[in-house]
């Protein structure tokens, strides 16, 4: 059933939708998305600087590994939890909720960030905590130029708190609150997104329980979120993202190769299978 979506009537809102365009709202309005937090460190996320001055050398390496591990994983819970090929009643065979937020200019796909890849797509992997501290700054200064461009005036967004971490409607982004967030799902059936939702969980503990850095493969830098995707696909094929640490004290090495829902583990030169879900 048609329906015309409403646009929230806070000044923060405003001035997002006067910046992007009223018009490309319209679509993604009728997609419902589900967004999961993943606990950080107390005191590691700052609203003016991305992450903390007085973090500690752990908590700014979690972040950073906690961060490529979700951006590795988002490809796998689009099509996990996509929850239609249907929109408006015409069978797209897409992500549509994907498609109308992400947009693509690749594949020439409009959606609300289309245009503002910094701020609405998936972003490259973070060497580490600093590299994703000049993430923040870069998108910030984007958001601003875009701003300038549409005519809106820049004191409505310092009037609408402003801060650091605002414009950010990516996937994987720094929240405010102090977590880690993944905005990518669909909206679907409870028992999905609980499922989505514990391998996510139980990837992101096993990161922290076992010391283990998160890291792409050599080469690996794609820009945008389609040819990431991409990029997801030929790791799922061959090497895959790569999960580097172990036991420090013994100084063991241990990488896993994510691979969908069954990532490998190599210990010495053998390949044992996992899964984070039962069978």
């Amino acid at each position: 059933m048609p329906l015309e979506p409403a646009v929230r009537d806070g000044l923060d809102y405003r001035v997002q939708v006067s910046t992007v365009g009223p018009e490309r709202f319209v679509d993604a309005g009728r997609c419902a998305g589900t967004h999961l937090h993943l606990e950080l460190q107390a005191g590691t996320v700052d609203e003016g600087a991305g992450i903390s001055a007085t973090a500690s050398a752990a908590a700014r390496e979690e972040v950073s590994n906690i961060y490529n591990l979700a951006t590795a994983l988002d490809p796998a819970l689009v099509a996990l939890t996509r929850s239609c090929p249907f929109f408006e009643g015409s069978r797209t065979g897409l992500a549509v909720r994907t498609v109308h937020y992400r947009g693509s200019a690749i594949f020439g796909w409009e959606g609300v960030y289309t245009d503002l890849s910094q701020v609405g797509a998936l972003l490259p992997y973070a060497d580490d905590a600093e590299h994703l501290i000049r993430q923040q700054f870069d998108r910030y200064k984007a958001w601003l130029d875009a701003m300038d461009r549409a005519g809106v005036e820049r004191r409505l967004f310092a009037e609408a708190g402003g801060d650091l971490l605002r414009p950010a409607w990516n996937p994987v982004r720094l929240n405010r609150q102090g977590t880690l967030e993944l905005r990518g799902m669909d909206s679907n059936y409870p028992e999905v997104t609980l499922a989505a939702a514990a391998m996510i969980l139980g990837a992101a503990e096993r990161v922290r329980q076992n010391g283990l850095e998160v890291v792409p493969d050599d080469g690996v830098r794609f820009r945008g979120y389609w040819r990431r995707a991409q990029g997801a696909r030929l790791r799922s094929s061959r090497r895959g993202a790569a999960l580097r640490g172990g036991n420090r004290r013994s100084r063991r090495r241990e990488r896993i190769h994510l691979r969908g829902l069954d990532p490998g583990v190599r210990r010495g030169g053998r390949r044992k299978a996992r899964r984070f879900l039962p069978p």
